[in-house]
């Protein structure tokens, strides 16, 4: 249906060219009366007409006339006894619709967060993925933690400052790199995913700088109270070796507040130095949700000590090894799961419950239960 050609490029009855080097689904129908022309699930043009009497002359596809022949690749041809309805259309776009991996890396001495403008990105550790539909436009914004300076962008379509656009025509790979703006000491959450109605534990990872030290600990940890409630603290391996042991409260609605004290003036040396959990509410959308991490420190002497901390996110999931999620587990994820702790299939947030990046066996068993039905 080309109304005109030129350069090997058909332009449709609305006036729009093809786009090069993309798949577009187009459909044309005629009910005995009406010419209907769809493109992507859109229709953007009629006309009243007739296909014309019966004749004998020969069915083609990808020319036409005068049009010469389509310069480009054709798949997927139906033809139908009926005029397709509009929402017939669109239900074959979207089932046909080609998707592609985009995968965000977060690298650099600093830290901060990347935000989709769509979809959800799953991450583990430093690397967050998500499907798109071929074609899909995806925006991300990078913020920096308040002790680093968002850096630079690479593998975007385009950018602008902390802003990067790229267009879901192939599997995409965009890394955002941050820059530690000084020395400071680190309290830092661990990400976590878990299912509805079950509980995730989120470690709080000191790190020390060379001439300070730190002896007690706090931090305000935001959260959202649609999605978690009831935190608990333990002291971590690192709390403990120093004598330390965790106080909380919930000093206002989404506010955990921890610390990690004692009655000694021991330094606290690097590692988990408090342990938070949260129940994930069997009302909790799926997703991810942000932990906020306000933290801070004091020395031997009872003096403030400057420190930095990075946020966390906790990913929802249905079932642990649910990873379409679609409410169940098959066989087929239990293997992913295991493939998984071999080392023979990258790690993916749905199986990695405490977000370390590591699958453990308890973490298949997870699994493994909710396919045998006792989440």
């Amino acid at each position: 249906m080309c109304g005109s050609w030129a350069n090997n490029v058909c332009s449709t009855g609305g006036g729009n060219d093809l786009p090069l080097n993309t798949w577009t689904h187009i459909v044309a129908t005629s009910d005995g009366s009406i010419l209907r022309l769809y493109i992507n699930g859109i229709s953007i043009g009629n006309a009243n007409g007739t296909l014309g009497p019966k004749n004998s002359v020969p069915l083609t596809i990808g020319t036409s006339g005068t049009c010469g022949s389509f310069g480009g690749l054709i798949d997927d041809v139906r033809i139908y006894n009926r005029a397709l309805s509009v929402s017939e259309v669109q239900d074959l776009y979207n089932t046909n619709q080609q998707q592609y991996t985009l995968t965000v890396a977060k690298s650099g001495t600093g830290g901060g967060t990347v935000t989709a403008d769509s979809g959800t990105l799953s991450w583990v550790g430093n690397t967050g993925t998500a499907s798109y539909n071929s074609n899909s436009s995806v925006a991300l914004t990078a913020t920096a933690s308040s002790d680093s300076t968002f850096s630079s962008w690479s593998g975007c379509d385009s950018s602008n400052v902390n802003q990067c656009t790229v267009t879901m025509n192939a599997a995409k790979n965009v890394t955002a790199t941050f820059t530690l703006n000084s020395a400071l000491p680190h309290l830092d959450l661990g990400s976590a995913s878990g299912a509805k109605g079950s509980t995730v534990t989120i470690p709080i990872t000191l790190t020390n700088v060379s001439g300070t030290s730190i002896s007690a600990i706090g931090m305000d940890i935001g959260y959202d109270t649609g999605v978690l409630e009831n935190p608990t603290c333990t002291v971590g391996p690192a709390g403990s070796a120093a004598g330390k042991s965790c106080a909380a409260s919930i000093p206002s609605s989404g506010i955990f507040r921890i610390g990690g004290v004692g009655l000694n003036s021991t330094a606290i040396g690097n590692g988990i130095v408090e342990n938070i959990t949260f129940t994930i509410k069997t009302t909790a959308p799926l997703g991810s949700t942000q932990l906020t991490n306000t933290p801070s420190a004091s020395g031997p002497a009872g003096n403030a000590v400057s420190v930095s901390g990075s946020n966390c996110t906790v990913t929802i999931i249905s079932k642990s090894g649910d990873c379409n999620e679609d409410n169940t587990v098959s066989i087929a994820e239990v293997q992913s799961a295991i493939n998984m702790y071999l080392g023979l299939k990258a790690v993916a947030g749905c199986v990695d419950a405490n977000g370390d990046g590591n699958i453990t066996i308890d973490e298949v068993q997870k699994v493994i239960n909710c396919y045998l039905g006792s989440c």
